[in-house]
């Protein structure tokens, strides 16, 4: 991973470029092509992804392909048939995508990455959050935590490059505490795929080949670290803080009544009204200001990108950020 030019982020620019556009009577069509619903996230970014869509003059065609790349482009082909003018995709593979990409070129439509960059193409756009902050952020809170121990990190499967940066982010805080003896990493491992079932299996595992002298846990996300929580719980640990993202809400309750000790919020409604807006802005062969970007290096070529920020949360500040943001509900949280 490279940046290339690093910019100061700003939707001013793009908010005032889509006002020069909004009342052309063209409609256009985009597709959004997600990868599952596995996650509880997904399903928002859908329904915000299409409010604001619809908001700003177009329409949405969009469809899962519950994690079948053979699904997810036979699904992109049909959008093809029905004249998108551009696609958002969220891939199911990284790499494999690259086909979605290059077959969309050459019927003239543009691809946008929404969360999950595209590998080795000429991709259009990049929107995401800032995965190697969100890894730093998690390190920081479990360090205030346990400041010194023995860590176990568990992050997402390997073949999704979010789990590489968030190991990266994570590293770029622990090595300080490494280097000086503070901290050791006794168990590190890619899961399988960003499940419950998979985060238990893993710390079963973790616990059978290294034992119960761990201190802390840091997992790639919030239904990892649930599957994890369950594990230990079933080895009576009871006492080990575990870390995750997305503020998923059964793991906000689990960080109210202490069974989780932290989570990262993302904006879901903020990435998903940046996606619509580019998008539209594409469909209508509008410029995006250059200054409002910052270059990702895809193994191809320099793809313009927005990173989003995040949120560390834990018992002090969950309530007031995502009920703040209407996340969730207070009634939500607290049923």
């Amino acid at each position: 991973m490279q940046m290339k030019k690093k910019i100061l982020i700003s939707l001013c620019s793009i908010l005032l470029l889509f006002s020069s556009c909004h009342n052309l009577t063209y409609k256009p069509k985009v597709g959004l092509l997600l990868d599952s619903y596995l996650q509880e996230r997904w399903k928002k970014d859908k329904e915000y992804f299409i409010q604001n869509v619809n908001e700003l003059g177009g329409t949405v065609i969009s469809a899962s392909s519950q994690g079948n790349f053979s699904l997810q482009y036979a699904q992109a082909m049909e959008m093809f048939r029905q004249n998108v003018d551009v696609i958002v995709l969220v891939a199911v593979d990284q790499e494999l995508a690259s086909r979605i990409v290059d077959m969309a070129h050459r019927k003239g439509i543009k691809v946008i990455a929404y969360d999950r960059l595209i590998k080795n193409c000429d991709l259009d756009f990049y929107i995401s959050f800032d995965n190697i902050n969100i890894g730093a952020q998690q390190a920081k809170q479990m360090l205030s935590i346990k400041p010194k121990g023995k860590y176990i990190l568990i992050n997402g499967p390997g073949w999704d490059n979010n789990s590489s940066l968030l190991k990266h982010g994570q590293y770029t805080i622990l090595n300080q505490y490494i280097k000086v003896g503070l901290v050791s990493i006794v168990y590190k491992e890619y899961a399988e795929d960003w499940t419950e079932g998979a985060g238990y299996w893993q710390i079963l595992n973790c616990l059978q080949t290294y034992g119960k002298d761990f201190d802390a846990v840091i997992a790639g996300n919030d239904n990892l670290a649930r599957g994890i929580i369950k594990g230990l719980k079933e080895n009576l640990i009871t006492d080990v803080p575990v870390a995750g993202q997305d503020a998923d809400m059964a793991s906000c309750k689990a960080i109210l009544t202490g069974d989780q000790a932290m989570t990262v919020y993302k904006p879901i409604r903020k990435i998903a009204k940046t996606a619509a807006q580019i998008a539209m802005l594409m469909a209508r062969n509008k410029i995006i200001d250059a200054d409002s970007i910052i270059y990702f290096d895809n193994n191809k070529v320099s793809v313009p990108t927005i990173l989003l920020k995040t949120i560390p949360l834990d018992k002090n500040n969950l309530e007031s950020v995502i009920t703040s943001d209407g996340y969730i509900t207070q009634q939500q949280l607290f049923n």
